[in-house]
């Protein structure tokens, strides 16, 4: 039995923690499209596709099924590091008066290469709403205990 190649296709029961062993993300217990996470369920990629992160995708070269590993990321194999450039005050004026704002909410916005950014709510005033460009996991340290469920080799 082969062990993990590159292009093949991968499935993966898992469970993903900050350092302090706070649970982010689980495929027993997704969070659906509104989280940010993409998760609802098994971790599914193909290996040279950069579906993943690259230190991640490495760590699990030549698991084989069944196999359970546990692959820390340092925040600069992840997300990276919070850049505070990226956190922004927008006129109130800005938005629709219609528009329902909430802190926590994620918004994208059209950047001048008509390229679409995630940014998510901060903060409310009377007169700004504070955006923050930054993933909200950048900073982090991460931790995944990966089980790989199935490998569909490359053809």
């Amino acid at each position: 039995m082969s062990g993990i190649k590159q292009g093949d296709r991968v499935s993966f029961t898992f469970v993903a923690t900050l350092k302090d062993g706070t649970v982010f993300d689980s495929s027993s217990d997704p969070h659906g499209d509104d989280c940010g996470c993409g998760g609802d369920g098994p971790l599914e990629f193909t290996i040279g596709g950069d579906e993943v992160f690259p230190a991640l995708e490495q760590a699990i070269i030549g698991m084989q099924v069944g196999e359970t590993r546990v692959v820390e990321l340092s925040a600069d194999q992840a997300f990276g590091q919070r850049d505070e450039r990226g956190v922004v005050a927008v006129p109130r004026s800005e938005f629709p008066d219609d528009f329902d704002l909430e802190e926590h909410m994620m918004l994208e916005l059209e950047g001048e290469d008509d390229q679409v950014y995630p940014a998510w709510i901060t903060g409310i005033e009377a007169d700004f709403v504070t955006l923050d460009t930054n993933h909200p996991l950048a900073g982090e340290d991460l931790r995944y205990e990966l089980t790989l469920d199935s490998i569909v080799p490359a053809h």
